[in-house]
């Protein structure tokens, strides 16, 4: 049997050595793709959340709407509530814009009551805070001042802050020191905070709009997630309740 002398040994440990660097050159080449394509899809799926592509479930029971910030009449066919964060630009945006589109073509004309529910995200420091001064604010008839206040001042929402957008929404400053320690106060966050878990949220804003049933509760059909066109708000609604003249 012929052997291998000398340089074709070398040849032959040359040949495998190229081999065996190519496949590690390789092996590398495909981890670093792995992990390319794990971020890329963790990237995209990040997007999605905000674009409003995730929902939760929906909801199987009716949910109160007793004691609740609302804008529109009570007995508007339609009904959404918002869970929603003083220090969000997603709710900002959808207090700034969407609402005020909302507000002409359906709060208005009695064919939508809008209804608020606190959702402080954890990492907004100054959300809980300004959350409890907006429900004390409710309880002298001022939410919705305070609200605008508050998403229009989203940089100014420390202690010095809330107190400037508690005087400029006219609030009586001893009744809101009080409202503060109240634990009442507290409570009424902690209700949203439990329901929101019990929904199954993530994000803010999260619109959960349905109908109003006879009980006058909401008896929901659809979550609108983040703050998207105002024509998803329009096709979700005109499909709950179209206007009288397309019926």
């Amino acid at each position: 049997m012929a052997s291998l002398d000398g340089p074709s040994k070398a040849r032959g440990f040359s040949r495998v050595w190229e081999t065996l660097s190519t496949a590690v050159v390789l092996v590398a080449a495909v981890a670093v793709t792995f992990v390319a394509i794990q971020q890329w899809r963790g990237s995209r799926m990040t997007v999605a959340r905000r674009a409003g592509a995730i929902e939760p479930p929906i909801p199987t029971q009716p949910i109160s709407l007793t004691g609740l910030p609302s804008l529109g009449s009570k007995s508007a066919p339609v009904v959404l509530m918002v869970f929603s964060d003083f220090q969000c630009p997603f709710c900002r945006a959808f207090a700034e814009d969407r609402l005020a589109a909302l507000r002409l073509d359906y709060i208005d004309r009695g064919r939508l009551r809008i209804v608020f529910r606190h959702w402080p995200l954890g990492m907004h420091a100054n959300a809980r805070p300004a959350a409890r001064v907006a429900i004390c604010a409710a309880d002298q008839q001022k939410f919705w001042k305070m609200h605008d206040e508050l998403f229009a001042n989203p940089n100014d929402l420390g202690p010095g802050g809330l107190t400037a957008r508690a005087a400029a929404a006219g609030l009586d400053q001893g009744r809101l020191a009080a409202c503060l320690v109240d634990p009442r106060t507290e409570a009424t966050l902690t209700r949203d905070r439990v329901l929101g878990q019990q929904l199954q949220l993530t994000s803010t804003p999260s619109s959960l709009v349905g109908l109003l049933d006879s009980a006058q509760r909401l008896d929901p059909r659809k979550w609108i997630i983040g703050a998207p066109d105002v024509t998803v708000f329009r096709t979700v609604l005109e499909a709950l309740s179209p206007a009288p003249n397309h019926r």
